[in-house]
């Protein structure tokens, strides 16, 4: 798959586009080795609960004012978070409505989703906790990975 943004096609990049890939690859591989071990294998249910968890959140981060601790009250998630539901989310990941359903109930199940009165879904407060072992080794290696990337782009000095 060829991109047109203007950073892939330019000299720096296309000169350093290997040692690019490479440098992504290590930081993905050891990601999704932490998200596999974390969901007990089922990269799916990650998935699912990533798409959620994003789909909430966008009402949430356009807000100038978006106070974190409203986050925790769930009470004030409807009014300050964007519901979604299975069908929504099988039609932004391309994963099967029914298989979206069934990771839906894994995950309301483990407390990581929650199902509001309406029958909207929202991700649970908790989930930043219990994903923490994968988010505190992770946010290193990507800046680590961004600066590498940063420095290879660069253009030559002369």
């Amino acid at each position: 798959m060829q991109d047109s943004h203007p950073l892939t096609q330019s000299p720096q990049f296309q000169a350093q586009k290997h040692r690019i890939s490479i440098t992504m690859s290590g930081f993905t591989l050891p990601l999704l080795r932490g998200v596999y071990q974390a969901f007990g294998g089922d990269i799916l249910l990650c998935i699912v609960l990533g798409e959620i968890a994003v789909h909430n959140a966008g009402r949430w981060l356009a807000q100038e004012d978006n106070d974190p601790q409203v986050l925790e009250d769930l009470q004030r998630h409807p009014e300050v978070l964007r519901p979604c539901n299975a069908l929504s989310i099988a039609e932004a990941t391309g994963i099967p409505r029914e298989t979206v359903r069934r990771k839906v109930l894994t995950l309301i199940e483990r407390g990581m989703v929650y199902r509001a009165d309406n029958g909207q879904l929202f991700v649970h407060p908790s989930v930043p906790e219990q994903t923490e072992t994968v988010t505190h080794s992770m946010v290193p290696a990507l800046l680590e990975a961004a600066q590498r990337i940063q420095n290879l782009l660069k253009p030559a000095e002369t």
